[in-house]
């Protein structure tokens, strides 16, 4: 103390009395960084815990949409294979539908001649008789017979009758030209 002039002396508790307020303001500013850090502290684990439940809920949603991804495949996978069998299947039944149609068309062709027989010509009519009447058109209808086939078939046999009346059928529908006309074979000659 001796060496500071006395001007200085007398600034000296002026001084001390900064350096402790500095000291206390030093100790004021440790106290409030050691509880923000505290603050701080408990703020991250409180921020982890809330990040760790948050990827846990997360890792378990990821684990549900897979679980859910693998059944969506499996159905996936089942609908296509009973895509597969239902096509198989419609195939079937159109070439049975085809095979039947065909069947039931064959059922209406006379067998010799190749010209629609009764039951088809009595559809047909039937189906034509309710058209003209709901239009209130006319309605022809041609029945031709041929004369003495019972004696020409005795005569000339069964396969020179058969001939005629193929020719006789094939005659007849070259002279139809209309779309709605219609020859049919309705009984045995």
């Amino acid at each position: 103390l001796h060496s500071f002039p006395t001007r200085r002396s007398s600034d000296l508790p002026m001084a001390i009395a900064l350096l402790c307020a500095e000291i206390q303001s030093l100790k004021q500013e440790n106290r409030d960084l050691e509880i923000a850090l505290q603050t701080s502290h408990r703020h991250g684990d409180l921020l982890e815990e809330h990040l760790m439940g948050a990827s846990m809920k997360l890792a378990a949603e990821v684990r549900e949409r897979q679980v859910a991804e693998d059944k969506l495949r499996e159905l996936l996978e089942a609908a296509t294979r009973e895509k597969l069998d239902l096509e198989i299947l419609v195939q079937i039944l159109i070439d049975q539908g085809d095979a039947s149609a065909a069947e039931g068309e064959q059922a209406r062709i006379d067998g010799l001649t190749m010209i629609p027989n009764r039951r088809r010509f009595d559809e047909y009519f039937s189906l034509e008789w309710a058209r003209h009447r709901r239009a209130q058109l006319p309605i022809s209808l041609m029945i031709c017979d041929v004369d003495h086939f019972k004696l020409f078939n005795d005569r000339y046999g069964h396969l020179a009758g058969d001939d005629c009346l193929k020719a006789v059928a094939s005659v007849i529908r070259k002279c139809t030209r209309r779309n709605g006309d219609m020859v049919a074979r309705y009984g045995g000659e």
